[in-house]
């Protein structure tokens, strides 16, 4: 019965209910605590490690990153102090971690809780801002009345994992959002920041009013704050110490790398000294002048090594006088100079001989290798020139075959022809053995290349001629003759006659080919029956041309082939196949009569025509009516013994 009134009073009466039963849940959740602690603690147990195991695993990840960075951006100064002090660059990071860092700054107007300012103004401001600002205004305003007896006000509080410092006057109250451990020392700094930026404050906020108190006072305030905090942190870190260590160990670190750099600069200023002075000796000795010196500075200037090659001893001489002089306060060592031994005989005539004896060896070979490369160039000529008189000596059988295959007209032409190959056979043997005599000259050999030049356009235009007894098309002469132009040398000009003999008998064999080859003459039957097969006389309605012009002319044609053929004409008629077979036969032998009379018409004897008509002969177009092509007469050689039969 419990059940369904408290299940009724669920469903009508929902706050009756729950204010009926909360009291007496809170009583009997206290009793059961009170009275199994035990349980609950055993209860609870696994619950509470594992929110202390993540606790301690978030706030050491964070203590991690923030070491990270801080070795990541103070690497260098960190690894220095580690050096200097012994202490481990994780411990020296984990001491800066632990320093006392201002993330926000919160200006609450007191009373109120009005959020005046708040630095920095990136963060994106929301309702939870103005509850947590009338919030902490109403924990101090709390804290300064319940605890007035013992001092007034809330100075500070920690909340989750960053402490909240509160500093307050008659109008505003400060809130200072800080992470980290504060040193001794810090909330003094606090306060006397804070009374120096209400006075800021008051001066805006007369001048301007609230709303225009600008937010660069908190940001200056947060400057002076943490700059405070850095200055005590190093406090702390030199104590006892009238100065800070890694500052003295850095600043002798830069005055030891700015003497080191000094004294490197001033020895090397002196080595350069001393360097120019001692050059600048040698290039005044005349008697040196184009004998080679070497010098070498010693350290910071105060040496100098000599070494090279003196003309004679009074240059030596004369050099270290000089040098001694230039180069004062320093020591020079001339173990590396030596002085050439005193001069000889005078050698002028014998180099002057020496040169002339050189200069006939290098004439007489250059005459020698002129030579050399003479007959060289004549043997390069002799072998081209007897490749082409080898090749002209095999053209000239096929010429006098040529000739005995052309007719009478042409013939002298290529009698002549045959003459020009012997005349350059000649001309060539000629040139071979001219080039061949031990005693030729330099004239020689031009007139070898004169005739050359005479006996390759003899056979270029020879070659022209033989492709035109063929019917090809010929270059002009005048192209073949550019060709030559400008070419002087024996060998070059040797090859072209080679090249030109060689097309010369190419083209004589390639014309008695073609001579040879008999085309035959088409006799009368063969134009007869080529002009047959190739046309016919068309029809339209029954036995009427379609075209009469055209019949006409292919019937006068047919006529006169046959005359010259002395041949017999058959005349065969064709139909389409419309109509049945009892009219289509008499209307193809019609058609066929048609023709043969008309070529009886034309002289042809009677007996010399064959009228035939097929009805059912081969059909050349699959259409029927009077612009078919099946509607014709076709005319064909009759066989031997075949008479023609009237009608």
């Amino acid at each position: 019965m419990i059940d369904d009134v408290i299940l009724e009073a669920r469903q009508t009466k929902q706050d009756d209910l729950s204010r009926a039963l909360a009291p007496m849940l809170v009583k009997t959740i206290k009793a059961e605590l009170k009275n199994n602690q035990a349980e609950m603690v055993e209860a609870l147990y696994p619950i509470t490690g594992q929110l202390v195991k993540s606790y301690v695993a978030s706030a050491m990840r964070d203590l991690t990153n923030r070491m990270n960075r801080g070795l990541q951006s103070k690497g260098f100064m960190l690894r220095l102090r580690s050096i200097f002090s012994g202490y481990s660059m994780a411990e020296l990071r984990l001491a800066e971690s632990q320093r006392l860092e201002v993330e926000e700054l919160y200006l609450i107007r007191r009373g109120s809780g009005e959020l005046l300012r708040r630095f920095p103004e990136s963060l994106i401001r929301s309702n939870s801002d103005a509850h947590m600002s009338g919030v902490l205004s109403a924990i101090n305003d709390f804290a300064a009345t319940a605890f007035e007896g013992e001092g007034g006000h809330l100075r500070s509080f920690d909340l989750d994992d960053f402490t909240l410092f509160l500093r307050v006057s008659p109008v505003y109250l400060l809130a200072a959002k800080c992470r980290g451990v504060a040193a001794p020392g810090v909330e003094s700094l606090i306060d006397a920041e804070f009374l120096e930026a209400v006075s800021r404050f008051h001066e805006a906020e007369n001048a301007q009013g609230d709303a225009s108190i600008p937010t660069k006072l908190l940001a200056e305030l947060k400057t002076r704050v943490e700059s405070g905090i850095t200055d005590k942190h190093d406090e702390l870190s030199t104590a006892g110490l009238p100065f800070s260590p890694v500052r003295v160990l850095a600043t002798a670190a830069i005055l030891a790398l700015l003497a080191g750099g000094g004294w490197y600069a001033w020895t090397t200023w002196e080595i350069e000294q001393t360097r120019i002075a001692a050059r600048r000796a040698i290039d005044e000795t005349t008697a040196m002048s184009g004998y080679p010196v070497t010098l070498e500075v010693g350290p910071r200037g105060r040496s100098v090594a000599i070494s090279g090659l003196a003309p004679n001893e009074t240059a030596r001489t004369q050099l270290m006088e000089r040098l001694a002089s230039q180069v004062s306060g320093v020591v020079i060592e001339y173990k590396g100079l030596a002085a050439l031994p005193a001069q000889g005989p005078d050698l002028t005539p014998a180099i002057a001989s020496v040169r002339k004896d050189l200069g006939s060896i290098e004439n007489t070979l250059r005459s020698e290798v002129a030579a050399v490369e003479r007959q060289r160039i004549r043997a390069v000529a002799v072998r081209s020139l007897e490749r082409a008189q080898r090749r002209l000596v095999e053209a000239l059988p096929d010429l006098g075959a040529l000739a005995q295959l052309q007719p009478l007209p042409k013939r002298a032409i290529v009698d002549g022809v045959q003459r020009s190959a012997q005349a350059s056979v000649a001309a060539i043997a000629a040139q071979i053995a001219g080039l061949r005599n031990a005693n030729a000259s330099a004239g020689d050999d031009r007139q070898s290349v004169e005739a050359a030049n005479a006996t390759t356009a003899d056979l270029r235009q020879g070659a022209q001629v033989l492709s035109g007894l063929m019917g090809e098309r010929t270059v002009a002469p005048a192209a073949n003759q550019d060709t030559l132009r400008g070419v002087t040398n024996l060998s070059d000009i040797s090859e072209l006659l080679a090249l030109a003999a060689e097309r010369f008998a190419t083209v004589s064999a390639a014309a008695v080919q073609a001579a040879s080859i008999k085309i035959p003459t088409p006799t009368e039957i063969d134009k007869f029956k080529a002009y047959a097969s190739r046309n016919a006389i068309f029809f339209g309605n029954n036995d009427d041309y379609r075209d009469g012009a055209k019949a006409e002319a292919v019937l006068d044609e047919i006529a006169r082939l046959a005359k010259n053929a002395r041949v017999l004409v058959r005349g065969v008629g064709y139909t389409d196949e419309r109509g049945v077979q009892t009219r289509n036969a008499p209307l193809a032998q019609s058609r066929a009569d048609k023709v043969a009379q008309a070529l009886v018409a034309r002289g042809i004897p009677r007996n010399l025509i064959v009228a035939v008509g097929r009805s059912t002969g081969p059909d050349l177009s699959p259409s029927a009516g009077p612009e078919s092509a099946n509607r014709r007469a076709e005319f064909e050689v009759g066989f031997e013994g075949e008479s023609g039969v009237g009608p």
